[in-house]
This record gives structure tokens, C-alpha cells and sequence, in this order.
């Protein structure tokens, strides 16, 4: 019999992944884009072994870091993130596939902010704290380069906030124990209405930021700019 109650992380992340199929079945224009948010947010993964033992530490079906799990959990983030904030925009916003071009503009955000965030971690800030942080730099940066993009922002940071807190409160109620995965001497662990305050806070920054790195990314043309169909 399996135990359902022995890798909540996994899961959840199985679930989440379900849910992003039933969106981009559903999505219509914004499949595509929906899609490659995922995959593109696959080059985070990696990055989990930063918040092992520190922030939190979960049960893996596998114990590698990054597990199955943290891809996932990346691939979810990614697409759902892109589905939510892309609202405002959902009939303008199209992408320009041009596999140059769109993977010489990931990787060069990307190593920009890989560079910002070890520099923040190794001046001795906490890897929430310094999450947080460079989400605000990225969205403000790209919002001076794509001053077009601000309504992605904002519906991001607040459409996927609600949406990703509201899950992982079902989570926690089906998974009651899945509260121990976080570290309780953590600042960013504390409670807030049973949530862990750092998930709330991240889904709000991240719910931002990613949406911005993707539109820069995949979407050359500015929204505004894009024929209606």
C-alpha cells in the first residue's frame, strides 16, 4: 500500500504538474509560452542545494539535490507564474521563437543573476533574504528596459501569490506534517496564518520577476505593440 503521507514535496509538485497540463490544454495562444516557462525555469532547479538545511528540508523520493522534486517544483513555478501574470496581456502577448536569440537572452539574465546571488550569499545573506532581493533587482531592471511589461508585473505579483499561497494552504492541510519540512529557527519560516512567511513573501517577488525574465526573453516585440488577432 502506498504511503501518502511519506513525500508530500513529491506529491505536491506531481499535482502542480497536472494543474500546468490543464492549463496549457486550456491556454490556447499562450500554450507555447506557458510551456517554455517551464522549461526555461528548469535551469533553476539547482539552485535547491542553496536552501537545503538553511530554509528548508524536505523528504525527496530520491535524497539527491535536486531531486525530482525541485524540477517539478521549478517547471510548475515557472509555467504557472507566465499563465497568471500573462492576464493583461493574454491576446498581444506573442512569442518570437528564434532559438539564437531567445537563448542568448536567457543565458545572459541568468548569469547575471547567478552572479548577484552568490555575491549576496557570500556577503552573509540568508538565501530568502537574498531570493527576495534579487527578485527586485531583476524586475526593476527589466522594467526599464520593458517599461510595457509593468501590468505582468503586477498582475504576477499578486495573481500568483494568491493562487500559490491558497495551494500550499491546501498542501498543509492535507499534509499537516509537511509544516516540519521548514526550518523553524528560520526567520522566514515563521507563521503566518499557518503558511511559512517566506513562501508568501517569494510568491509575490518571484510571481514578478520571472514573468519579466520570460517576456524579455520570448517576447521581443512590446505588448502594446503586438497586433490584436
Amino acid at each position: 500500500m502506498i504511503d501518502w503521507t511519506a513525500y508530500p514535496y513529491f506529491y505536491t509538485t506531481l499535482g502542480g504538474l497536472l494543474l500546468v497540463l490543464l492549463v496549457a490544454l486550456l491556454a490556447g495562444k499562450q500554450r507555447k509560452t506557458i510551456l517554455l516557462s517551464g522549461v526555461m525555469a528548469l535551469t533553476l532547479a539547482p539552485w535547491a542545494i542553496a536552501h537545503e538545511e538553511v530554509y528548508w528540508t524536505p523528504k525527496r523520493v530520491i535524497p539527491w539535490i535536486p531531486g525530482i522534486e525541485d524540477f517539478l517544483f521549478t517547471f510548475v513555478i515557472g509555467a504557472l507564474s507566465w499563465a497568471i501574470a500573462a492576464i493583461p496581456c493574454w491576446k498581444t502577448a506573442k512569442p518570437h521563437l528564434s532559438f539564437r536569440g531567445n537563448t542568448g537572452r536567457f543565458i545572459f539574465v541568468y548569469l547575471i543573476a547567478s552572479i548577484l546571488l552568490l555575491v549576496l550569499l557570500a556577503v552573509g545573506i540568508d538565501i530568502m533574504s537574498a531570493n527576495v532581493l534579487l527578485h527586485l533587482i531583476i524586475l526593476l531592471g527589466l522594467l526599464l528596459i520593458r517599461s510595457d511589461l509593468w501590468k505582468v508585473a503586477v498582475s504576477g505579483a499578486v495573481g500568483f501569490a494568491l493562487i500559490y499561497t491558497a495551494l500550499l494552504l491546501i498542501e498543509l492541510i492535507i499534509w499537516p506534517d509537511f509544516i516540519h519540512a521548514w526550518k523553524p529557527n528560520s526567520f522566514w519560516a515563521a507563521s503566518a496564518a499557518g503558511i511559512p512567511l517566506g513562501e508568501i513573501i517569494w510568491s509575490a517577488t518571484a510571481g514578478a520577476a520571472w514573468p519579466l525574465v520570460v517576456a524579455y526573453t520570448l517576447i521581443v516585440k512590446r505588448v502594446s505593440e503586438v497586433p490584436h488577432a
